[in-house]
C-alpha cells in the first residue's frame, strides 16, 4: 500500500546504515569501507573464509561489533539487496555488461 504512495519502510540494521537527522537513511562511512574491502576481495576471487579471515586480521569488527566473523556474515554483506557485487558478478562470468557503475 504505502509503496504506491512513494512511502516505504527501511530497516536499520545497524551496518551501513542509520538514520540521518532529515529521517532518511544515511550511509555509515566507517561500514562502506568495510563493505567496499569485501566487494573487492569478492570480485578479486578471494573466498568467504578468506575474507573473513582478512577482516580479522585487520581487526575490523562484525557487524555485531564482535571481533570474530563468520563466512554467513561476509555472504550475507554481499547479498544485501542494496548491494549490487554478486549480481554484478554473475553478468561479467556470464559475458553480460556489468550494468551502471558509479565512480567516487
Amino acid at each position: 500500500m504505502g509503496y504506491k504512495q512513494g512511502r516505504f519502510t527501511f530497516r536499520y540494521t545497524g551496518f551501513a546504515f542509520q538514520r540521518g537527522p532529515d529521517g532518511e537513511p544515511e550511509i555509515i562511512l566507517k561500514d562502506a569501507e568495510t563493505i567496499r574491502m569485501i566487494a573487492q576481495s569478492f570480485l578479486n576471487g578471494d573466498s568467504m573464509q578468506g575474507i573473513k579471515e582478512k577482516l580479522e586480521k585487520a581487526g575490523i569488527p562484525s557487524p555485531a561489533g564482535e571481533p570474530q566473523w563468520t563466512t554467513q556474515t561476509v555472504l550475507r554483506i554481499l547479498q544485501m539487496k542494496n548491494m549490487q557485487v554478486t549480481s554484478c558478478f554473475k553478468n561479467l562470468h556470464l559475458g553480460l555488461s556489468g550494468g551502471k557503475g558509479q565512480e567516487e
